[in-house]
């Protein structure tokens, strides 16, 4: 949600310091060979610089208070989803648990048809037995 955005953000701050940081030293070079920005582009570069200097502590601030805002609504949104995973593997040990009695019923019926019919034999033997 809105914080995974601001951290998204910050992350985004990171890079602009790095980049910020090679254009400061392109700015502050003291070599007159090496150097490549002219002074309009120095002043306008180190402008940059302090304003990007403020985003960071902008940034800390803004998560801080985000971070405080929307805790609670995340901790519950969480708490939540464990809450339906902790159902649905329940649910899902249930079912388990239903198609073992229902296979384990299906096997008592056909053990016990397979006895009568046992049973059956026998007595239709026995009695073929006894009518001759």
């Amino acid at each position: 949600g809105a914080i995974k955005r601001l951290k998204e953000w910050d992350a985004k701050v990171t890079i602009i310091e790095g980049k910020m940081e090679s254009f400061i030293a392109k700015a502050e070079e003291k070599n007159p060979d090496k150097k490549i920005y002219g002074p309009g582009m120095i002043k306008r570069v180190k402008a940059l610089a302090v304003r990007a200097n403020e985003l960071r502590p902008r940034m800390e601030e803004l998560i801080e208070l985000w971070e405080e805002a929307f805790q609670p609504i995340e901790a519950k949104r969480q708490a939540e989803a464990e809450e339906r995973e902790r159902e649905a593997l329940e649910r899902a040990k249930e079912a388990k648990r239903q198609e073992e009695l229902r296979q384990a019923a299906l096997r008592a019926k056909e053990l016990a048809a397979a006895k009568r019919r046992e049973a059956e034999e026998l007595r239709a033997k026995e009695e073929q037995e006894r009518l001759e």
